[in-house]
């Protein structure tokens, strides 16, 4: 079911209202759902192409435990976050799956994380001293990936005298196992596909590099969750699958070859409205008196606002005359109470309004005069995973069963899995 249609029929993701009666705010997610995008995206791939599960960010705030057990089960091979603690967060869950760290390493860091088995990120000459360091402190021999700078303009080696620089510190430190060799698109979801296949052709120079320089039999992988559908060429030995896990890709719903990609949505926030009240013409609303009633109505207020990330999105900031005039309709449209922006919730399955702004932990909605809506009705919120605060409870759900239900005090109830946090 696409993520519009879930959100505005408000169907379930198999939830029990018994499992959930005590929370104001959740959020549903489908574990269900994360494997059959794994699943998916695996079929997309040749056989014998390798699958990285990205699960950053407390798998794009959907939890990272949880979403890489459904992911590796699903059949990925490798995990992938980017700071330290996000690795050591998923060793202490029992997850013994190889898993890259994205960040380069501060000195202090190494020896962690080659205790505990984590594959080390190398982008730059200044990474392959601090790991000479660390070595000369008594740290362990890291397994390293090395990245490459083909066009992202942020972390990386750079194809010719860097790279040849790293390749002859390497060589004279055999100790350090080069496992794997990568590099990241800046355009794979967007547009035209001439950036993209420049930065490939970039990559592949500096693969040719390292194997005159005597690097062979590396695991290479570029591609990100739009590039694995938009650019088959690319996946060469694995692919890096972050976005698709979690639901369909914004602009790419089909594969190159027409048809529907199918990537099912991991997640729906929902929360119980506190108070109604009826309400006459002229009532304003909130700070700033920003909403003024125009008929009589029915006013709802919800347990959620920005500290739960519940109105917050990305920077509005236009890459053409196209998307700023795209960005001027969004605004007057919000200024019309239309839901549009990052602020959305249907009750009884259609949009209501937003009345006035999204307060901190509290939100006031215009759900209409003949709305049945009332204390403790169930509504669903548009509301990025990315951006969800921690406070809002996740509740995971697999083949319509609760499988994880965070209880007083954050602790899980008995048998529903790992904590929830």
């Amino acid at each position: 079911m696409p993520a519009k249609d879930l959100r505005e029929k408000g169907t379930s993701l198999g939830v029990a209202e018994t499992e959930i009666e005590g929370m104001p705010a959740w959020a549903e997610v489908s574990l269900e759902a994360i494997s059959a995008n794994v699943a998916t995206i695996r079929g997309l791939l040749a056989p014998g192409t390798r699958l990285m599960a990205v699960v950053k960010d407390d798998g794009y705030g959907c939890g990272a435990v949880e979403v890489a057990r459904a992911a590796l089960e699903a059949g990925a091979d490798m995990l992938g976050v980017t700071h330290l603690e996000e690795g050591l967060e998923l060793r202490r869950a029992g997850i013994a799956a190889p898993i890259l760290l994205f960040r380069p390493l501060l000195a202090p860091e190494v020896k962690t994380a080659v205790d505990h088995g984590l594959t080390v990120t190398v982008a730059s000459l200044h990474d392959l001293e601090v790991l000479g360091a660390a070595l000369c402190g008594g740290a362990g021999a890291p397994k390293v990936h090395l990245k490459i700078e083909t066009g992202l303009g942020r972390l990386g080696l750079r194809p010719g005298p860097e790279l040849a620089a790293a390749a002859t510190w390497l060589r004279e430190h055999p100790e350090v196992e080069v496992e794997g060799v990568y590099s990241h698109l800046a355009t794979a979801a967007w547009g035209a596909k001439g950036f993209a296949r420049r930065q490939f052709a970039r990559f592949v120079g500096a693969l040719e590099q390292l194997q005159v320089a005597g690097f062979t039999g590396l695991v290479r992988h570029l591609c990100n969750s739009a590039a694995t559908v938009r650019f088959p060429e690319m996946h060469l030995d694995m692919v890096r699958v972050g976005s698709a896990l979690y639901g369909p890709l914004a602009g790419l719903s089909r594969t190159r070859e027409g048809e529907p990609l199918g990537l099912q949505p991991a997640w729906q926030a929902r929360c119980r409205v506190l108070e109604v009240s009826d309400v006459p013409a002229g009532t304003t609303v909130g700070y700033g008196r920003d909403y003024r009633v125009r008929r009589p109505t029915r006013l709802a207020v919800l347990p959620v606002g920005y500290a739960e990330g519940f109105g917050v999105g990305p920077d509005l900031r236009p890459r053409g005359w196209f998307d700023f005039l795209l960005v001027v309709a969004k605004l007057f449209l919000i200024a019309l109470g239309r839901p549009v922006g990052p602020a959305k919730v249907w009750a009884g399955g259609r949009p209501v309004r937003i009345a006035g702004r999204v307060g901190m932990q509290l939100t006031v909605v215009d759900v209409g005069p003949d709305a049945a809506v009332r204390p403790g009705t169930v509504v669903s919120l548009g509301m990025r995973h990315t951006i969800a605060g921690p406070r809002l409870a996740r509740v995971y759900v697999s083949r319509g069963a609760v499988v994880g239900v965070p209880a007083a005090g954050g602790e899980n109830l008995p048998g529903a899995g790992p904590e929830v946090r």
